[in-house]
């Protein structure tokens, strides 16, 4: 089963690799290998044309199988969910395509499965909202007692709606997160020539579209003077477009920054900083968008670059 692309023991290291990965997913390691495993059969798309490429992700799926049985076959239909999306994101990679393209239609297609997860999950009975606050529950238990007992039912069913008000919102922020991962890894691990899986553009260049600046402050102005009433078709559009777009300009921020440590020849820990900042003070997330739609809207970039040539 040898390829011109790859080795026969690469393409079963790669299988090993996915193998692995995914009886992970049953043991302790889940919080790391749920992030990785769409990176193994991206890889495994990219060294192999679809006549091998089936026959190797398909023993991966009996190896699992046979390892494992009815559990394994669990495994087997996690393996199945996480698949559109690599084929998508192959394909343009295939193609030659923009990364860009790539990645934006690996996100919409990983949004489009976990859609389709959730009506299927609907329709046989699965109640999100209930695990939901299980999970609330669960993390209220591990706190302090003088903690726990400031928390009463009526807090816990208005923090479960507001999270299940934001289902949408975690869909994309999961999906790219998912998505960039895994371009940024698999290039790393699948490229033999530079042009297999193609970079994205430096992040000092990334430039988000002018109209997302209104889109932005209209939601700022309706977040202000729009009283909020829970369960009103408005409110959740706020609940999950603000933030959404809060976090858009946050990396236009974090660009920003790097275009003038690039500019100035200054620390290239500097975006790396602004990014752990953002994370864990909330607060400045706010700030930062700012300094990201201003990055848009006003030529901020051409004026520091003729100053730095004067």
């Amino acid at each position: 089963m040898n390829h011109p692309k790859s080795s026969l023991w690469s393409i079963i290291g790669w299988v090993g690799i996915y193998v692995l990965l995914m009886l992970s997913i049953i043991t302790p390691l889940n919080i790391v290998a749920i992030h990785l495993i769409l990176v193994p059969v991206l890889v495994l798309f990219m060294k192999l044309e679809w006549k091998w490429f089936i026959p190797a992700y398909l023993i991966a799926l009996a190896i699992l199988y046979a390892l494992l049985g009815d559990l394994g076959l669990i495994l087997v239909m996690i393996s199945l969910f996480f698949l559109p999306p690599v084929l998508v994101m192959g394909y343009g990679y295939k193609q030659r395509k923009p990364p860009q393209w790539s990645i934006m239609a690996g996100t919409f297609t990983m949004m489009a499965v976990l859609i389709v997860f959730l009506i299927i999950a609907r329709i046989i009975g699965y109640d999100l909202v209930q695990d939901l606050k299980d999970v609330v529950l669960s993390n209220i238990e591990m706190l302090p007692a003088a903690v726990q007992e400031q928390v009463n039912t009526g807090q816990i069913d208005q923090l479960v709606f507001l999270l299940s008000q934001m289902i949408p919102f975690f869909i994309v922020a999961f999906s790219v997160y998912y998505i960039v991962i895994t371009h940024w890894l698999s290039r790393k691990l699948a490229n033999t020539r530079q042009e297999v899986i193609p970079a994205l553009p430096p992040v000092r260049n990334w430039r988000l579209p002018r109209a997302l600046v209104w889109y932005y402050i209209i939601c700022i102005l309706l977040d202000l003077f729009v009283p909020n009433e829970p369960g009103a078709f408005l409110t959740m559009v706020l609940l999950n477009l603000f933030p959404l777009l809060t976090w858009a300009f946050i990396v236009q921020a974090v660009s920003f920054v790097s275009f003038y440590v690039h500019l100035r020849k200054k620390s290239k820990a500097l975006p790396v900083l602004l990014v752990i900042v953002v994370i864990f003070l909330p607060p400045t997330q706010y700030i930062a968008s700012l300094i990201g739609l201003f990055d848009v809207m006003f030529p901020l970039r051409q004026r520091m670059s003729n100053n730095n040539k004067e």
